[in-house]
């Protein structure tokens, strides 16, 4: 359930609910992410970044932006 209150008057409240099928989709999820934790303790081993670097840039759209001021 969640409750939604306006934050501002006259602070109007409304309940909602989740449908079932939300609910079940959840609830695996959060299965699978108790499964993954059980295993990392199992083998400890905990997934992370990659140990090398890795290249990056600046979006097309900032790339453009530069050019126009330079």
């Amino acid at each position: 359930m969640f409750i939604a209150v306006e934050k501002t008057p006259p602070y109007a409240v409304r309940c909602l609910k989740l449908d079932g099928d939300c609910v079940t989709y959840g609830r695996k999820l959060y299965q699978a992410d108790l499964q993954t934790y059980r295993n990392c303790l199992e083998n400890d081993e905990w997934p992370g970044y990659e140990e090398q670097y890795a290249d990056i840039a600046l979006p097309q759209w900032e790339m453009r932006r530069i050019f126009e001021l330079i």
